[in-house]
């Protein structure tokens, strides 16, 4: 049984006026200098990204139609892709989630230039030049599509709209797909900014954490959340102590890193060679 989908890349030349003018601005401090991409501030994405990321992903499978748009987060576009049959989310998820999840995502993007996978629309927006962020958004399309279970697909789509640390579960899977489509000099580039971005990404969430409790302790005198605050903040300094030292380390000949495991890597193309012979079988069975 052949896959039924396919990715979709769309270049668009330049953004809408939004996108130009306030995204490019609020993207410094929102996304470039959270994520070390400060090099590609008030810079659009090149034609050529296109090619590069068809041949990162060319020997996916896909099993929804994933549209990914360079430079431009389309909104009428999305919501007409929300309600189409072939979408895989349930009409009630896409209703109660998806709509005000597009109409939040997209408005924010254009306000910050920020990279966005929609699951319920099955659209990637991105905005940032460096081709590795750009990677990492398909790779996060790619671990929800490639998530058979309806149930546990349903949850994956659920959990990257809710922001902070359970958003930055499937993030993180989706870093890790990143890497397996690289070479090993690649994923010691890619390594560099994908690290800044989830060590910066763990600080804010904690700290952000901290000023939520410190806010509802403030409100509730009787509600002693002094431990947990104080807890948040050796959180937050830990991951950093851990994530910057994992960036000041000596580049693998593997490419290996807290995103890429050469052993497990072994164990999916296993596991991908396995589910091929599967669907061959399947195939000669229906033919029968």
């Amino acid at each position: 049984m052949e896959s039924e989908g396919e990715l979709n890349i769309i270049h668009h030349e330049k953004g809408d006026f939004l996108e130009e003018t306030i995204g490019k601005l609020l993207a410094v401090p929102f996304q470039h200098l959270t994520s070390g991409t400060l090099s590609s501030a008030f810079k659009r994405i090149p034609p050529e990204s296109v090619e590069r990321l068809k041949k990162t992903f060319e020997d996916v499978e896909w099993e929804g139609d994933i549209e990914v748009h360079l430079n431009h987060s389309p909104l009428f576009r999305q919501l007409k892709r929300l309600f189409e049959k072939e979408r895989r989310a349930s009409l009630f998820s896409r209703i109660v989630v998806g709509l005000p999840l597009t109409v939040a995502t997209n408005i924010f993007s254009k306000l910050t230039n920020a990279n966005n996978y929609n699951p319920y629309t099955e659209t990637v927006q991105l905005f940032n030049e460096n081709i590795y962020t750009n990677i990492t958004g398909v790779a996060l399309a790619e671990e929800i599509d490639q998530t058979e279970e309806p149930i546990k697909r349903e949850v994956k789509s659920l959990l990257t709209t809710i922001p902070y640390f359970l958003s930055s579960i499937v993030n993180w899977k989706a870093k890790e797909r990143a890497m397996q489509h690289l070479s090993p000099e690649e994923r010691n580039e890619a390594f560099q900014y994908l690290a800044t971005g989830s060590v910066n990404d763990i600080i804010i969430d904690s700290l952000t954490l901290f000023g939520v409790l410190a806010g509802i302790s403030t409100f509730l005198p009787d509600f002693d959340l002094s431990t947990e605050a104080e807890l948040g903040i050796a959180g937050a300094t830990a991951a950093g102590i851990y994530g910057y030292t994992q960036l000041i380390r000596e580049p693998d000949e593997l490419g290996s890193s807290i995103f890429f495991d050469p052993n497990k890597e072994i164990l999916l193309e296993k596991n991908k060679k396995k589910k091929m012979k599967d669907r061959e079988v399947f195939s000669l069975d229906v033919s029968i």
